[in-house]
């Protein structure tokens, strides 16, 4: 027995600024193992399904690891962005 091509997973984040987040992706997909998000105003008000309106800046990269077993991202900490960490 074949997926159908319509299903599809959903996989929730654990932890940090997006916590409690999910979205789908088609089944036969595996998620990468590490994924590194912006945080910043914009992005929050995205997920939320608001209006983004005038992009803010990035505050922090958020790192979050997939747990196969369970099928989420959980949170494995935050770093500065590059353009704040190089000082520009």
């Amino acid at each position: 027995m074949g997926h159908s091509s319509h299903e599809r997973q959903q996989i929730e984040f654990i932890g940090g600024p997006f916590d409690g987040f999910r979205y789908e992706i088609p089944v036969p997909l595996f998620p990468p193992q590490t994924i590194a998000l912006p945080v910043s105003e914009t992005i929050q008000r995205m997920l939320n399904g608001e209006n983004t309106g005038v992009a803010t800046p990035t505050t922090s990269v958020a790192a979050y690891s997939f747990d196969r077993g369970a099928g989420r991202y959980r949170f494995l900490g935050a770093m500065l962005p590059e353009t704040l960490r190089a000082g520009k």
